[in-house]
This record gives structure tokens, C-alpha cells and sequence, in this order.
């Protein structure tokens, strides 16, 4: 199936001139075209999609083409626009003859065919051409209501005739006339039935079904006011003689029909089958009789349809004779008329045919006649024999052998047979081949090969062999040279080596010749230059990048041997730290001398209760001391990983032993002091946790992406490349230039990365900023694209060459692999221009990730001295923490005046005053501190408890009593408040601590309403706004993504955190919070928006909106969409802000001024000429525009016949 392309103009309502042109190659393109032409008066109908969000042809213009050495000029009947897709349905001839309607109508006299045309088109819109019944005349009448169209046919029946529409065009698509041709009944078309068209390729079967649903073999009808035909007494034969019907009376009669099918099964004198029906409105016998022999034919026969599957080639109006002798037996042989054909404009061989008026035949040639003449056609065709050889027919000096290979065939049908050989004549006997040996041969041998059936020759064929002897040498021989030429007055004297000479007389003097012209040698010379210069330019570049790969080898070489003879060192020396503190502590507790045991815990009883509460509190700082400054080294190594990143795996394994160093050192000092074991176990628990969920999923994996040097990235095809300094976000830009191209060239460059393939089902997120500059247009495309080169695959593909000019844009990207994607070396990033293009870029990232990273990060492998200083700060913090800890357990040692080897400090004091016992106590092991305090009152136990846990403090007493001045910072956190009535919130509360806070609307069996209208259905869905300390975040009512969807599909959302704020469609179905904390943009169904407030490149204040994936559309009085001029239909215009579009393409049939628009007086500030642009080279042929103070538009001048089309902008 072949493509062919059709240039169909579409012409304004007026048919003054062409709005536009559907046209694939040159105009707007169109999907698909479907021409439909009907037998009843050659009628067409097209049908034409396009994909657009412009609305180019509206109902009531006007489609012009030529198709097939046809002219077609349409109506557009109606618009459809679905989505982007628009569907024209246009038909043929004016809107007059198929919309206007003619009343009843009973002429005084019969009028000839044309009297009726010229009466029903009195405006004479068709011309009359062939016209085969212009000698007949009609009295007709109607009483109903009809088209023009429908009233033409009507006449045409009535005078058994057939109508045929000719179109003819203009030379500019414009309508030149409507001819219509008048045939008999059945000549419209052409008699090809003597060119049967055979069930095969095109015509894939003829279908075959008959019923008697309407069958009867008498009729009898009445006529106007009662009238019948009796008397006129009819009798109609057949060919052979046979009565074929016959009128009795008020009847009609088919007596064939009726020995053929009688009514009833026994034999009757009768056995007709009547039809009666109502009258009708014929008013004399003839014309009655007429009518009621035309509807007893159709109905005395069985009623047979055949229905064809499949094309046939021609015209509307055609006979064909088609035989289907494939699924028939005798084969089916049946004629037809082409009467409707539906061909695709695009497509050559997309041909739908319908037909009817079938008429079965027979074969007139007997089947054995048939066979007989079939034999008789191939023994009329004649044998041939083609022979081939492996070696040729021709031999040098006696030498090789060739074999012949011979084959016969009858027609283009192979043929087996025996072959004899003749060798000059002679019998060689027979054989499958023959092979003819060089040794003994003459100049030549004639080899003949004869081919034979049943012993009888059908054919010969005779091949020539030859062979070729080198001859004798010959006597050296000796050659003339000329020695010497002489210019003489007459001519030229020359010499020759045998000293004769000759003298070549001069000729006349011949015509002075044209100069040679340069330019061609110039622009050869040129390219030769360019061409020379590129090779150079190609082998420069190649040594530069093999010296550069050198370097960077040898460089990242010398750095893993740094960075490993850094951490052994950093190992040893943190190892040497901590044993020596170790030791000190150590020494520390051995020389106390203070020692205590349970009778000195006694005897000091008195002292320690006057110190209690000095002594918790001392020990209460160093415990918080030791703590603050163990969760400062945890919080420096969890920064030093999330923001360096520097192999993690080595990080991990290094800053583990480090903190098992640390923490067991530190725990052993503490043991032999007071301080609780099981803060610290908890830490190493927490270190453990926080590295277990570190993950390399966000790291950067392109290489050397703070582009230090040019040589951070790879010149691809001889792009122009510069580095600039500082340029984006303090990091440095790289900016690439490719100019002067005609042909596509793919310059630009790649960036290397840590890996070479994705597996399957792996999600990349991409994100890259861009500036793109205007002073070089991008005419072919600028695109990112993951690529393996050597195989030419692409795996992603995303075209830049939209994006905004002269700014800096972030491309964002996620793509999910459906394939494993090998790319066979790490240089896969491209970014290139097809032809020419100028950009830069900075800071680009390549993560394994579902979600687009909302800041740069270098790759782990380009992080050496980043890495060195943070391991020098966290060595400086370690032992500065150790220190911290030796100095505060060594002081808090030398003070002790109770036993630290004991499992408790126990302080009770007893007083008993009157019937009141008062116990209080105060107890510190391993487990934690609590204190307790008892009194009995009147045999009555009143106890109360503090228990002080490393993970918790835990209160038990009945009452629990706050002073004011007990609440320092003002301030009371709880997981739950659960209270009847809050009053506090009367007053002024300050600040307020709140993990979450859900405001939700819920809607039960609601409908729900979107841009399309009302939801189909009831639904139950929350609408919810939800604070916590990711942001505020708000959905909407649900709606749907696609208008055809049935059921919502998504929600609004929204959410305000960062100083951003963000709008986007989420999948329907899940509850805001359930999105919230599972990411939002795994839901995102289509584009988004994001709105800030920040600064330009300039330094200036701006409030950003992005949208990706999205259009931004402001719709107010200063912002509207495309409105329709009331002037013209070529004219539209829009608000835009403060300015106002006025976009013009229109041609006039008249000289003079023309009013081409109104625009609302509000959106002018006041009279303007602006210049409009004629369609033509000729400058003289542009006009002046005079917009006016009431709004009003003016073309002045404007020619007749000259398109005008361009925009007119103005201020206001």
C-alpha cells in the first residue's frame, strides 16, 4: 500500500478565497481523507481528520481539490473536535440544492426534464450538458416537501433517467460551474463487462443469499379518485414466445411465476399469489399500468442479493462482470453496477467498493469447450531452454573444463525432461548435464542441447565454445618518438627520432572564448580546505583526548592511594587516642583512695543527705554533658556522609570500628564511674541505624560534573566548546556552540558516568540545568538523549529545542526502563544539536531514583578533598570529646565520697514525729535513677515515685502539682491531650507545639463536577487540609484526566512548603495523607506546577512560575482566548495582558477600504496605522491598517484578489 499525497484547499464561506490548505508535505497535514461517491447523482461525501488545538475550517466553508482527473468542490457539513482530533464532514454540490426545500407542485402542462431543472434552479447554479431525454415531456406532480436535491432525483425517476453532477474549479480552487449530464436510465458509467474481474486478490468473495419475504405473482392497484386499469387488456411475451404477464380486469397478472411458484401445492386454475395495496397517485391507465408491471417484476422472482467483500477497480456507474469460481461450483457468474466507492486519499490502494443492480449469468462456452480451449492454449505456448555453466565458453591455451546446466520451461511453469547432447553435430548421448573439457579443442565447438518428453524433441539450444592460443613473440621492435616541434610563419616543423620531419600548416584563427569563471575552482579550493582543515581539527582533538584519559587515569590512581594512606594513618592515630585515654582513666580509678563500704556508707549517711541534691545535680550535668557532646559527633559523621557521600561502603565499615572504639572506650570509663551503661549502648544502636539507612540511590552518577576543565566532558563531531567560570550557583558552566551547518551533523558533547548499564525496571531521574541562547536559531532540533553509540540505541530521547531562550531552565526528567539497557561504555550522556544551536550547562545529575533531586551533588568519585577535610573535622571533634570526657570523669572521680563499685547508693531517712513516718530514698545501678518518697499517716501509706530511664522519665504519685516558676521555657509537649473543654485557647497561648493537624470535609454519594461537566455517578471522597511539618497541603473534589473517562481518576492538589508552592493532579482513590507520606509525585498523573519567590540572574526580585508537563493559562479580562472577528472570518484576535493580537489572513473580492475587525473600545488607547503585509515579493503590494478610537480595524487600499496575512500588535 503506497502513499500519495492530495492538496485540498479550503475556501472561506463566500468562496472569495483560501483560508488554508490541507496538505502533507506543504500545509497543514491530515491524518486521513475518505472520499465517498455515490451512483445517485455521482454525489460524494468526505470525511477528514486532523490533529490540532487550532481550529482551521469551521462548518459552511468550502473544500476544493482534483483527484483522479475529477474536480470536487464540498461543503463543509459539520465540525467535530475530540481532544486534538477534529473530524470534517463535507459533501458535494451547493448548499442551496441539499438545504433548500420546494413545496407541492402540479405544473398546468408536461414540461421536458429541463423545464424542471430550470424551474427548481431558477438561479441556474447547474448547467445542463449531455442530455440523452431532451425530446421527452412529463406532467408530474408533487404534494409533500423536498430538498432541491431530492425533488432533482425524483423528476430524473420519473423520466427514467440518471443524473451526474460535474464539478469544475478555477485555476485558484474557486467554483467555475456545476454541470449536470441527463443519461438514460443505466448509461451512466461504462458497459466493462467484457472484462470479468475474478475472485483473487482484490475481490475476495461474492456473497449469495434469496428469499420470498416479499414475494407474490399478481398486483392490483388503483389509481387517482378510484381509477383502474381495466380495459386495456396487456399481454407481455418472452423471448421464446411464452406469455410473461398478462392484465384481467383491475389485475396484473405473472403466470411463469406462478407455474413456478404456485400458491398452493395441488393444482388449481388459480394459484396466484395478489398483492393489493392502498392508491396511488398516477391519473390515467397508462401511467398506472406502468407502475404496477414495474413493482410485479421486482417481486415475481425471488428476492436475491449478492454482496461482494473486497475492491473492484472503476468508475461509479460501471458494469462489471465478476466470477467467483472459488467458492462456487459451476462457477457464479454475476453482473453488477459500481453504485458507491469509498477510496482514501492517502492511500493508492485503500478501495472499498458497493454494487448492485446484480444480475446472474451463466457461462455461454460449454465446461468442455473451456477445457478444450485451455489445452489448446498451452500446447500454443511454446518450450524454451536456458543454459548456464560454471566456467564460462571461452578457454585460453587448451586449458579447463566447463559444465552446462540445462533447464526447460513452458511459459513461466518449470517442465521436466531428458536432454541429449550434440558436440558439432554429433551424438553425445543424454544426460542431466554435459561437460565440455578445453584439452584437444580447436578454435571452437558447437555444443547443442536438445530437450526431450516422452521421447519426442519440444526444444533446442546451441552454445558456441571457443579457444584462444597465445601467439609466437615477435622481433623486438623500434619505436619513432618525436624529437624536436619548431613554431614556423606557416605552421609547425616536427621531428622525428629517424631525423624526418613533417611541417603542420596553421589553421585559422578560431573565436576568442569566454572567460573561465571562478567561482567554482574557488568554492572547490574551499571545501578541499575546510575538508583538510577538519581531518586536522579530528586528529588534534583524538591526541587530546588520549593525553587527557592518561592524565585523569594516573590522577585517580595517586588519589585512591591517598585517600587509603590517609585512613590508615587517621586509624592508627584514633587507635593510639583512645588507648592512651583508656589508660589514664584507668589509672585514675585504681588510685582513688577513697574507699567505702557499708558500715562507711552509714557513718556519712548524715553528709550525703545534706549533699543529695548537689551531688544528683552534678552528676545530672557531666551525664548531659557526655551526651551533648557524643550526639555532636553523631550528628558531624551523619553530615559529613549525607553531604560528601564518599564511598559509602568504606565510610561505613571505617566510622563503625571508629565509633566501637569510641563508645566501648568511653563505657569502660564510665563503668568504673556512675554514669549508666545503657546510654551508651543505645548510641551504638543509633550510629548502627543511621548508616544502615544511608542509601546510594541519590547519588550523583555522572562523572566530573563541577566541570574543573574543558576535559571534564567529551567533544563530540568538533563542537566549539567553553568553560565559564562561576556561572551558575557559584559552579562552573560548560557552553557549546555549533554554527554555519546546512546538514545535520550531531555536534555537542557527553559526560561520563559511574555505570554503563540499567537493568530492567530500574527508574533514572535527570535534572539539568540549561540556558539556551537566541543568537543562534536551533533549525533541527537540540536533544538529550542516553544512547548506546556503537549500536545506535537510543534509550532515552527528550527534545530541549522548545525551551525558553536567553534563561536558565532546569530540565527535569524520570524515565523507567522497560528493557535492560546496556550501553557498553560509560560516555552514554549526550547532548547535541542536529545542525546548529548555542547552549550551556551546569551542574548536571543522573540519579537511580523515582524522584527528580531538588539540588546538585557531585558524584562519590569526585569527592577527594571534600572527603579530607571533613575526615580531619570529625577526627578534631573525637578528640575533643574524648578530652571532654577524661576531664569530667576524672574530677567527678576525685570528689567521690561514696564507693562506685557498689551496686547502689542508698540514702534513707526516717523521722517519726507523733503517728507520721516519713521515708524518703533516692537509688542509683544500672538501670537508671529513681527516687521514691512514703509516708504513713494514721496507718495510711501516701507514696510517690520518679523513675528517670534512659529512654524515659516515668511519674507515679495520685496528685501531680506544677508551680508556675517550675515551667521555664513556657512550654508543655504531649502526644496526646485529652481534655472535655480546652479554655486556655481564650487567651494568648504563644508558641504552639503540634505534630499534625487534619481539617476533612467528607462528601457521601455526591456527585462530582471538572472541566467537562458533571461526573457521570455518585462518589464518596474527602476533600482535606492537612499541617504538619512537611508543609500544609489541600485536594480538591475528584474529576477525571481523559473527558471519555467514565469514573474520576484524579484530585487536585496542592501543598505549601520551603516558601514553594505546588499544584498538581494525583491519582484518584488514595487519602491525602496516605499520599503525603508516601511522596507525593509517585502520584502525579500528568504535569504540575511550582510557584516561588526568588532573584534573576540580573539581581533583580521575580516570583517564579514553572509548569511541566503544563501550560500556564490565565484566563481574565486581560487575558482571553482567541476570539472570532464579526468582520471576517480570516480575522482573530486576543488579550494578552496589556496587549492586544490581531492575527490576518484574508483576501477581498472588491478594491477599496475593508473593515477586517472590532476590537472592545477598552482595549484601545486611541487611533493607530500599523502596516500589513501582502502575501507577495513585491513590497508595493503591502497596505496601511487604521485601528480607530471605537475599536474598529481597516485594511486601506486593499486590492482585489491579493491575500493579506500576518499580526498586528498593539499596547493599551
Amino acid at each position: 500500500m503506497s502513499k500519495r499525497n492530495v492538496r485540498i484547499a479550503i475556501r472561506d464561506t463566500t468562496d472569495s478565497h483560501n483560508v488554508g490548505f490541507f496538505d502533507n508535505k506543504s500545509g497543514i497535514k491530515y491524518n486521513s481523507a475518505n472520499l465517498t461517491q455515490f451512483l445517485k447523482g455521482a454525489c460524494s461525501v468526505l470525511v477528514l481528520t486532523y490533529h490540532s488545538k487550532k481550529m482551521v475550517a469551521q462548518s459552511g466553508q468550502k473544500l476544493a481539490f482534483r483527484f483522479k482527473d475529477k474536480d470536487f468542490w464540498l461543503n463543509i457539513n459539520s465540525v467535530k473536535k475530540t481532544g486534538y482530533k477534529i473530524e470534517l464532514t463535507a459533501y458535494s454540490l451547493s448548499l442551496e440544492a441539499n438545504k433548500e426545500k420546494r413545496g407541492p407542485h402540479k405544473p398546468a402542462n408536461a414540461m421536458t426534464i429541463k423545464q424542471y431543472i430550470d424551474y427548481y434552479d431558477p438561479e441556474h447554479s447547474f448547467e445542463i450538458g449531455i442530455n440523452e431525454v431532451a425530446d421527452k415531456s412529463i406532467k408530474l406532480e408533487w404534494s409533500g416537501t423536498d430538498t432541491i436535491l431530492a425533488r432533482l432525483y425524483s423528476v430524473a425517476n420519473s423520466f427514467g433517467a440518471e443524473l451526474e453532477f460535474v464539478t469544475e474549479l478555477n485555476n485558484d480552487y474557486s467554483l467555475k460551474r456545476h454541470v449536470v449530464n441527463i443519461y438514460r436510465e443505466g448509461n451512466l458509467g461504462k458497459d466493462k463487462t467484457g472484462m470479468p474481474v475474478r475472485v483473487g486478490e482484490k475481490l475476495k468473495v461474492i456473497n449469495y443469499s434469496d428469499n420470498m419475504d416479499e414475494f407474490y405473482t399478481a398486483i392490483r392497484r388503483t389509481g387517482k379518485d378510484g381509477l383502474t386499469m381495466a380495459g386495456l387488456d396487456k399481454k407481455i411475451y418472452d423471448d421464446k414466445g411464452n406469455l410473461l404477464f398478462y392484465s384481467s380486469g383491475d389485475t396484473l397478472y405473472a403466470p411463469q411465476a406462478r407455474d413456478k411458484y404456485p400458491s398452493i401445492a395441488r393444482k388449481t386454475n388459480d394459484g396466484y399469489i395478489v398483492n393489493e395495496d392502498s392508491e396511488t397517485e398516477h391519473a390515467n391507465k397508462e401511467a398506472l399500468f406502468g407502475y404496477m408491471l414495474s413493482e410485479l417484476k421486482k417481486h415475481c422472482e425471488l428476492k436475491v442479493d449478492y454482496e461482494v467483500e473486497g475492491a473492484v477497480d472503476g468508475s461509479i456507474g460501471d458494469r462489471k462482470t465478476l466470477i467467483d469460481a472459488r467458492h462456487f461450483d459451476p462457477p457464479l457468474y454475476v453482473q453488477a453496477r459500481i453504485s458507491e466507492q469509498t477510496e482514501a486519499l492517502l492511500e493508492t490502494s485503500d478501495v472499498k467498493t458497493t454494487l448492485s443492480n446484480y444480475v446472474r449469468k451463466s457461462s455461454q462456452i460449454a465446461n468442455e469447450l473451456l477445457q478444450r480451449v485451455e489445452q489448446l492454449t498451452l500446447e500454443a505456448t511454446p518450450y524454451t531452454i536456458k543454459l548456464a555453466t560454471n566456467n564460462g565458453i571461452v578457454f585460453k591455451n587448451n586449458r579447463g573444463q566447463s559444465t552446462i546446466y540445462p533447464s526447460l520451461k513452458r511459459g513461466q511453469k518449470p517442465v521436466e525432461c531428458t536432454w541429449k547432447w550434440l558436440v558439432d553435430n554429433q551424438g553425445f548421448g543424454t544426460s542431466p548435464t554435459f561437460e565440455v573439457q578445453a584439452a584437444g579443442m580447436s578454435s571452437k565447438l558447437v555444443l547443442t542441447a536438445i530437450a526431450l518428453i516422452d521421447g519426442k524433441e519440444v526444444a533446442r539450444e546451441q552454445v558456441t565454445f571457443t579457444n584462444v592460443n597465445d601467439g609466437a613473440k615477435g622481433s623486438d621492435g623500434k619505436s619513432i618518438t618525436v624529437a624536436k616541434a619548431e613554431k614556423q610563419s606557416d605552421g609547425v616543423k616536427v621531428t622525428f627520432s629517424d631525423n624526418k620531419s613533417i611541417v603542420v600548416p596553421k589553421g585559422d584563427k578560431g573565436d576568442k572564448g569566454d572567460p573561465a569563471d571562478p567561482v567554482p575552482l574557488n568554492a572547490l579550493q574551499e571545501e578541499m580546505k575546510q575538508t583538510k582543515q577538519g581531518l586536522s581539527d579530528v586528529k588534534t582533538d583524538l591526541l587530546k583526548e588520549k593525553a587527557e584519559s592518561s592524565a585523569n587515569i594516573e590522577r585517580v590512581k595517586k588519589e585512591v592511594g591517598a585517600i587509603s594512606s590517609q585512613q590508615t594513618a587517621y586509624e592508627q592515630s584514633n587507635t593510639e587516642n583512645l588507648a592512651r585515654i583508656t589508660g589514664q582513666l584507668g589509672d585514675k580509678a585504681s588510685k582513688s583512695e577513697i574507699k567505702q563500704t557499708a558500715d562507711g556508707i552509714r557513718e556519712e549517711m548524715s553528709q550525703l543527705s545534706k549533699n543529695a541534691d548537689e551531688k544528683i545535680s552534678a552528676a545530672k550535668t557531666t551525664f548531659e554533658k557526655t551526651a551533648e557532646g557524643l550526639k555532636t559527633d553523631m550528628v558531624a559523621v551523619k553530615s559529613y556522609v549525607a553531604n560528601d557521600g564518599k564511598r559509602r561502603e568504606e565510610l561505613e565499615q571505617y566510622s563503625r570500628e571508629e565509633t566501637a572504639k569510641q563508645i566501648a572506650s568511653e563505657r569502660s570509663a564510665v563503668a568504673q564511674n556512675y554514669v549508666g551503661k545503657s546510654q551508651y549502648t543505645e548510641d551504638v544502636k543509633g550510629v548502627n541505624r543511621r548508616f544502615e539507612e544511608l542509601r546510594t540511590g541519590t547519588s550523583n552518577l555522572l562523572l566530573n560534573t563541577e566541570f574543573k576543565t574543558l576535559a571534564d566532558v567529551n567533544n563530540v563531531n568538533g563542537a566549539t566548546l567553553k568553560l565559564n567560570q562561576n556561572d551558575y550557583n557559584s559552579h562552573n558552566s560548560i557552553e557549546v556552540t555549533v554554527t554555519g551547518q546546512n546538514k545535520n551533523v550531531w555536534k555537542g558533547i557527553t559526560l561520563n558516568a559511574s555505570v554503563s548499564a540499567f537493568k530492567k525496571g530500574d527508574t533514572i531521574a535527570v535534572r539539568m540545568p540549561i540556558y539556551i541562547f537566541s543568537d543562534v536559531p536551533i533549525n533541527a532540533g537540540l536533544t538529550l538523549v542516553l544512547k548506546n553509540r556503537s549500536k545506535n540505541i537510543a534509550y532515552v530521547l527528550k527534545g530541549l529545542g522548545g525551551l525558553p531562550r536567553n534563561k536558565w531552565h532546569i530540565v527535569e526528567l524520570l524515565h523507567t526502563f522497560n528493557s535492560d539497557a546496556n550501553f557498553e561504555g560509560v560516555n552514554f550522556f549526550y547532548l547535541y544539536a542536529t545542525q546548529n544551536g548555542h547552549y550551556k550547562i551546569a551542574e548536571p545529575s543522573l540519579t537511580l531514583s523515582n524522584v527528580i533531586p531538588s539540588s546538585w551533588a557531585p558524584a562519590v568519585e569526585d569527592s577527594k578533598n571534600y572527603t579530607d577535610t571533613k575526615l580531619a573535622e570529625y577526627k578534631q571533634g573525637v578528640d575533643g570529646q574524648f578530652a571532654a570526657v577524661k576531664q569530667e570523669v576524672g574530677s567527678k572521680v576525685s570528689q567521690a565520697t561514696f564507693d562506685q563499685r557498689a551496686n547502689q547508693i542508698t540514702q534513707s531517712v526516717q523521722e517519726l514525729n507523733n503517728n507520721t513516718v516519713k521515708k524518703n530514698q533516692i537509688k542509683i545501678d544500672e538501670n537508671g535513677l529513681v527516687s521514691s518518697s512514703e509516708k504513713i499517716v494514721n496507718g495510711q501509706t501516701l507514696a510517690s515515685m520518679i523513675s528517670q530511664n534512659p529512654e524515659w522519665v516515668e511519674i507515679i504519685a495520685k496528685l501531680l502539682k506544677i508551680k508556675a516558676d517550675m515551667i521555664v521555657n513556657g512550654a508543655i509537649t504531649a502526644d496526646k491531650l485529652n481534655v472535655e473543654k480546652l479554655g486556655a485557647l481564650a487567651s494568648d497561648l504563644g508558641k504552639i507545639t503540634a505534630g499534625e493537624i487534619e481539617f476533612t470535609t467528607r462528601f457521601r454519594n455526591s456527585p462530582s463536577h471538572d472541566v467537562w461537566g458533571t461526573v457521570p455517578g455518585e462518589y464518596n471522597y474527602d476533600a482535606t487540609v492537612l499541617i504538619n511539618s512537611g508543609g500544609i497541603y489541600s485536594n480538591g473534589k475528584i474529576g477525571r484526566k481523559n473527558e471519555e473517562d467514565k469514573t474520576p481518576t484524579i484530585t487536585p492538589v496542592s501543598y505549601f512548603k520551603n516558601g514553594e508552592l505546588f499544584f498538581a493532579n494525583l491519582e484518584a482513590g488514595h487519602s491525602l495523607k496516605y499520599m503525603q507520606i508516601n511522596g507525593i509525585h509517585p502520584f502525579i498523573q500528568g504535569g504540575s506546577s511550582l510557584m516561588y519567590f526568588g532573584k534573576k540572574e540580573d539581581g533583580k526580585d521575580a516570583l517564579y512560575i514553572t509548569c511541566h508537563n503544563a501550560e500556564l493559562y490565565l484566563k481574565s479580562d486581560n487575558y482571553t482566548d482567541w476570539k472570532q472577528s464579526a468582520f471576517n472570518s480570516g480575522v482573530r484576535w486576543k488579550v494578552q495582558g496589556n496587549l492586544i493580537l490581531v492575527d490576518y489572513d484574508v483576501t477581498f473580492n472588491k478594491d477599496g477600504n475593508q473593515a477586517i475587525c472590532g476590537v472592545p473600545q477598552e482595549y484601545v488607547a486611541g487611533a493607530r496605522m500599523f502596516v500589513v503585509k501582502a502575501w507577495s515579493l513585491n513590497k508595493d503590494k503591502d497596505r496601511t491598517a487604521q485601528l480607530n478610537a471605537d475599536g474598529s480595524l481597516y485594511i486601506l487600499g486593499a486590492e482585489k484578489g491579493m491575500n493579506y496575512r500576518g499580526q498586528i500588535i498593539w499596547a493599551y
